[in-house]
């Protein structure tokens, strides 16, 4: 507990009840300077506290909607959807909420709640990417979402990776 400004106040993630002034506040008995530590619960007025419910996140002692994204298993941290996976629900109750994306997609960063299509000039065929790769020399594609790049007809090539259009291959 700190004392300022004449109330004894907990820190965040404590709740207590203190009114005492800031001159008396120090002298207390330290039972009486006790804050309740409410990280993964959900506490009433007079301090009655509960777990945390899954697929919610309690900073304070509040019960808040567990935001897409996230996973709030409700007794322990809540954690991010890693990147490669994406979670658009609200309270997510565990990993099982974070699904892979689809091929022809990515996702880049952890807590993301869509799969971002491939770029022209790229594709992916496998679930779970972090990136879509790049077409290789002689082969282009047109389409966003591509799950595979076409190969330029025979005799033709591309001059650089990532080619977008046959007109490409020249």
């Amino acid at each position: 507990a700190k004392c300022s400004g004449g109330r004894c106040v907990c820190s965040y993630g404590f709740k207590g009840n203190f009114t005492e002034d800031a001159a008396s506040c120090g002298a207390l008995p330290r039972h009486n300077l006790e804050c309740v530590d409410v990280h993964y619960k959900v506490c009433d007025d007079s301090l009655n506290c509960e777990d945390c419910p899954a697929g919610y996140f309690c900073p304070d002692g509040v019960a808040q909607d567990c935001l897409p994204g996230v996973v709030c298993p409700g007794t322990s941290d809540t954690f991010f959807c890693p990147k490669g996976t994406m979670n658009n629900s609200t309270r997510a109750t565990d990993a099982s909420f974070c699904v892979n994306c689809p091929i022809g997609s990515y996702s880049d960063s952890e807590g993301s709640t869509t799969c971002t299509p491939c770029a022209t000039g790229t594709a992916s065929n496998n679930v779970g990417q972090t990136a879509c790769q790049r077409c290789e020399v002689g082969t282009y594609q047109e389409d966003e979402g591509a799950t595979e790049c076409h190969s330029c007809p025979a005799g033709r090539t591309t001059q650089y990776r990532s080619a977008v259009s046959l007109d490409d291959c020249v």
